[in-house]
């Protein structure tokens, strides 16, 4: 789903002073008083996420769902997407605001989403091995390998 805001970030000089955010959980550093800089949306006053932690929009996650497929294709035989399965993941990846709009969203809180997304059309595939495989992909490793073993 496309933003419903067309954002509009703000002038660098009226940009807030906020608690840095935790990249795992969006907790603020409170303990630590850790501020930074934050831009946000003149029209709806969304906080603007920066730098890697940026979220991404549909279409990286179903590329990376296609790579997820392939991997499974290569090293899993026995766990293999279908293309029902694979049809239903993507529509609901598509219907997922958090995936439309990028502007205010973690990548981490998209990536746990995703995995639940898979997770919860396949039940049979182990949580650490497609964890694993987003924090590969989400590095950007060129050679897709086979995920740690226990």
């Amino acid at each position: 789903m496309p933003s419903p805001c067309p954002h509009q970030t703000c002038n660098p000089s009226d940009a807030l002073w906020l608690p840095r955010l935790h990249e795992d959980d969006n907790t603020p550093h409170m303990e630590k008083g850790l501020l930074s800089i934050h831009h946000y949306c003149r029209k709806c006053g969304l906080i603007k996420v920066d730098g890697d932690g940026r979220g991404r929009k549909a279409g990286f996650y179903i590329s990376l769902l296609s790579a997820f497929c392939a991997f499974l294709k290569h090293n899993r035989s026995s766990q293999k997407l279908t293309k029902v399965d694979i049809r239903l993941i993507c529509q609901e990846i598509r219907s997922r605001d958090i995936f439309g709009d990028p502007y205010g969203t973690r990548r981490t809180a998209q990536d746990k989403i995703f995995i639940e997304i898979v997770l919860a059309r396949r039940r049979d595939l182990d949580r650490k091995i497609v964890r694993e495989f987003v924090e590969d992909f989400r590095i950007g490793c060129k050679k897709r390998k086979r995920p740690r073993s226990t």
